[in-house]
């Protein structure tokens, strides 16, 4: 979860608080038509010289697993959102994010 409002990122896992960051994009307004990446975090601004990877992402930091039920919300959920959410047993996968 995150908040431009408040600049505080979260991560839940099995509807957990598992960690938080503060001063994330404080006041940042995402634009339309922009886009999210997942598994790779951006640094600097030179290329990585390997094919497929942009300029600014390294290859050697990359996700290397699965990711699945991945949803977005033009809003941020409750800590109890999400806790409900996630005690669904399986069935938290069908409600879907408003954006993905």
């Amino acid at each position: 979860a995150w908040s431009s409002g408040q600049g505080l990122a979260t991560l839940w896992a099995d509807g957990n608080k598992v960690a938080s960051s503060p001063g994330v994009a404080e006041g940042h307004v995402l634009p339309d038509g922009g886009s999210v990446q997942l598994g790779q975090e951006r640094n600097g601004c030179c290329g990585s010289g390997v094919a497929g990877f942009e300029e600014g992402f390294d290859p050697k930091l990359a996700f290397a697993g699965k990711m699945t039920g991945v949803n977005m919300w033009d809003r941020v959920l409750s800590e109890g959102d999400i806790s409900q959410l996630a005690l669904r047993q399986g069935q938290g996968c069908e409600q879907r994010g408003s954006m993905v």
